[in-house]
């Protein structure tokens, strides 16, 4: 039967969908900006320095993330996700362990180095194993997986930090990091690379034998032609800097620094403490639904329409933030609602948008310097607000500044047209009509 699942691919990719759930909400744990809400203040108590000079310490180091993507996409590229990827979780955990337990502020930089090396890592498994498994449907399943982002946003503060009142700094981290180390583990058996290893196509539906002779077919060539994305061809190609720089724009220099400051940009704006810190919990729990409806727009509407939309959300939240106040609180509250949606869909959009734009083949090999120039963007988010707000008084003039940033984001976004990939030329009934693969390439690049 046509477009029938093959027997056994929803246990299996179900199993995947779990591990990069989980894989991403540890990694958001320990290197994600809300993750510096229980962090940061223990690191004021045990070493008494402000939290400007601890701030800028991390955001620093956390630069290294540029160069260790880099590294890491290759390696991933050259020996596969598991090979990598298990002994990096398996790091990271440990490091994670001895976090309340080190007595310098030098062995706490090494320990936030060692993480930042391996963040990249981490992220790459939770884009490339969904983007291998699923190509029909990677919006959806996206959507689903990412919800993982706004449940740690929602739950791992709130919760974590009773935990770590109750245990402390040193046991609270080590028993998150032995859990992290056992993840690791875990994915030696859980972390299955593509589905074609396990006897599956993508989505579970098998290719007809036309689909295979034609993928075959211009795969052969394309190796014939030596076509592959070498730095100076992706340099070249308008559409990596198109997903590039918006995502920069958007999931690092506002995104990051809207994240790392939350609290304090609502008690400016005239909101109570407590207040402030129920909204943040309800904006992140609202991100939980939202991540599935990003996905469902992404499949719908396609997935450059669904990260203009995203922009736009961006643009509206930023306005709010700008001009609202305590005389006009529901600009504040609207700007809120924004940032939820912002929560649910950046984890998905973004690889979604990669996988869209350059094929499951060369995901990790794009991915990689796209998240170098978000690692950049999100070092100066974290700090631009907190500058912005020094200078001025308040932060509604680093909101202003976001304004024309989301709207110059989504002309981005709308810009944004496929390159050559033969599996989904095959998927969509497009190969047939690229005649002359040699031609097509080099109109392309």
């Amino acid at each position: 039967m046509e477009n029938a699942i093959q027997k056994g691919f929803k246990v299996q990719a179900l199993g995947v969908i779990i591990y990069v759930f989980v894989t991403m909400y540890l990694q958001l744990t320990i290197a994600g900006p809300d993750s510096m809400n229980i962090l940061m203040p223990a690191l004021i108590d045990k070493f008494n320095m402000p939290p400007g000079e601890i701030m800028g310490a991390i955001s620093a180091v956390r630069l290294i993330g540029v160069i260790s993507g880099i590294i890491a996409g290759a390696l991933i590229m050259k020996m596969g996700y598991k090979k990598i990827g298990v002994p990096a979780i398996i790091v990271a955990g440990l490091a994670v362990s001895m976090m309340g337990r080190v007595d310098s502020w030098m062995g706490i930089m090494v320990i936030q180095t060692i993480l930042t090396i391996i963040t990249p890592v981490l992220m790459f498994i939770q884009g490339g194993l969904i983007a291998n498994w699923f190509m029909r449907y990677k919006g959806i399943i996206f959507g689903i997986v990412t919800i993982a982002a706004p449940l740690s946003t929602a739950t791992f503060t709130p919760i974590g930090m009773k935990i770590f009142l109750e245990v402390g700094f040193a046991d609270f981290y080590a028993g998150l990091g032995y859990f992290i180390a056992f993840w690791g583990v875990l994915g030696i058996v859980a972390m299955k690379e593509k589905p074609e290893d396990h006897g599956f196509d993508p989505d579970g539906i098998a290719f007809t034998e036309e689909e295979k002779l034609e993928v075959e077919a211009i795969r052969a060539a394309e190796r014939n032609t030596k076509s592959t994305w070498t730095i100076p061809r992706i340099v070249r190609c308008k559409e990596f800097w198109f997903v590039a720089l918006a995502w920069g724009l958007i999931g690092g220099l506002m995104m990051a620094g809207i994240m790392s400051q939350v609290i304090p940009i609502l008690t400016g704006a005239g909101i109570e403490l407590d207040t402030a810190l129920f909204l943040m919990s309800a904006m992140a729990l609202g991100g939980m639904p939202l991540s599935y409806v990003w996905g469902w727009l992404d499949d719908k509407i396609g997935t450059p329409k669904a990260n203009a939309v995203f922009s736009l959300a961006y643009l509206v939240g930023a306005a709010g933030f700008a001009f609202g106040g305590p005389d006009n609180l529901y600009l504040i509250y609207i700007a809120l609602f924004c940032i939820s949606l912002g929560v649910g869909g950046m984890p998905n959009l973004m690889p979604s948008l990669v996988a869209y734009v350059f094929g499951r083949d060369e995901f990790v090999n794009i991915y990689r310097w796209v998240n170098g120039i978000q690692v950049v963007m999100m070092s100066i988010g974290m700090t631009y607000l907190a500058v912005m707000n020094d200078m001025t008084g308040s932060y509604s003039a680093s909101f202003i500044t976001f304004i024309p940033l989301a709207a110059l984001c989504g002309i981005f976004f709308l810009s944004i047209k496929k390159t050559y990939d033969p599996e989904r030329m095959a998927l969509e009934g497009t190969g047939k009509r690229a005649q002359g693969v040699g031609s097509y390439k080099k109109a392309e690049s």
